[in-house]
């Protein structure tokens, strides 16, 4: 036993679970250090990948600056393990707002845990790209997801979809009726009185 070795031997951390442990005790700076080594893994399981992604959308301030170092992890995911990792990816591209890079990553059809988001964030992107054929091809599928969705900030999240929706397509009405019951939800009231006022002018 060499204790010159142990003494400046550095703790390896390689883990999801330490991973886990850093962001859970606020420990940014270790956290995101910790995220940068296991995204720089030559082949990365979609759990790792999850969570490093994770971890730097909780600490990171510019989470732009890991897009790229991201993306080519996000690439070195096994293919057949892809779209377990789809979602984290599609997070940081809407962090980003890069609303072509959501567009890329739409899955074929929306199910799963975080279908409801994907959804979302794929309509907010076709909102922001004046895409109104996949708008339109997407909008047909949020009736069926706010049917099977309880929480109601997440209800809330879809009717503003449906609201935006409708008021691009001019059907006004419509368009109100989806925004109202929104304002019920105090971290949506904002949003949703502005899309009423904007209907309104």
């Amino acid at each position: 036993f060499d204790p010159r070795w142990a003494m400046h031997r550095r703790p390896a951390f390689t883990t999801t679970n330490e991973l886990a442990g850093l962001v859970g005790a606020g420990m940014k700076k270790e956290a995101l250090a910790l995220a940068r080594r296991l995204l720089k893994a030559g082949t990365i399981a979609a759990p790792i990948f999850a969570n490093a992604v994770r971890a730097i959308l909780i600490h990171a301030h510019r989470i732009k600056s890991w897009k790229r170092l991201v993306e080519c992890a996000y690439e070195r995911v096994p293919k057949h393990r892809r779209e377990s990792a789809r979602f984290w990816m599609m997070s940081i591209c809407t962090a980003c707002d890069d609303n072509e890079g959501v567009l890329r990553l739409l899955p074929k059809r929306f199910t799963g845990e975080h279908a409801l988001l994907e959804l979302v964030w794929a309509m907010e992107a076709t909102f922001a790209t004046d895409n109104k054929e996949l708008m339109r091809k997407l909008a047909r599928q949020l009736p069926r997801l706010i049917r099977r969705v309880d929480d109601p900030d997440r209800q809330a999240q879809l009717l503003l979809c449906i609201s935006e929706f409708y008021a691009r397509e001019g059907k006004w009405s419509g368009a109100i009726a989806a925004a109202e019951p929104v304002q019920e939800r105090p971290t949506f009231l904002h949003d949703a009185v502005a899309a009423i006022v904007e209907i309104h002018a």
